[in-house]
């Protein structure tokens, strides 16, 4: 047991106690890992709790523009429900592939928020034949 103030604690508690402290330093920032958890539920939800990619039950919400943009941050449009194997295919294996992913099968989310916010060209489309003359 350790001591910590005058209260006796046990290892696992005082590490709980700092674990809490680091995670919630501020007022501000607890109400922002609130909206954090109600935003992730929501992409969550909507998807039915599968992978909007490979249909996997088991998911997380993965942002399109990343948590930096405040503005866009909590935005419902501005997610994705995967599964771990694709969250971590979008985030570190192959981002342009996402990219492209989202262009082809979610344009609507695609358009609205990576193209008008963050000044992106959308991928360019798969090649099409071109027209013959008839």
């Amino acid at each position: 047991m350790t001591t910590m103030g005058c209260k006796r604690t046990t290892p696992r508690q005082a590490m709980k106690r700092s674990a809490l402290r680091k995670v919630s330093k501020s007022p501000r920032r607890r109400q922002e890992l609130r909206a954090d958890e109600t935003w992730a539920r929501a992409i969550i939800d909507r998807a039915g709790n599968r992978c909007e990619k490979c249909g996997r039950i088991g998911t997380q919400a993965a942002h399109i523009v990343g948590k930096r943009n405040k503005v866009l941050r909590h935005h419902h449009l501005n997610g994705v429900a995967l599964c771990p194997l694709c969250h971590d295919w979008a985030d570190n294996q192959d981002p342009a592939a996402f990219r492209e992913w989202l262009y082809l099968n979610r344009h609507e989310r695609w358009c609205l928020i990576a193209g008008r916010f963050e000044g992106k060209e959308p991928p360019q489309s798969p090649a099409q034949p071109p027209d013959r003359p008839v």
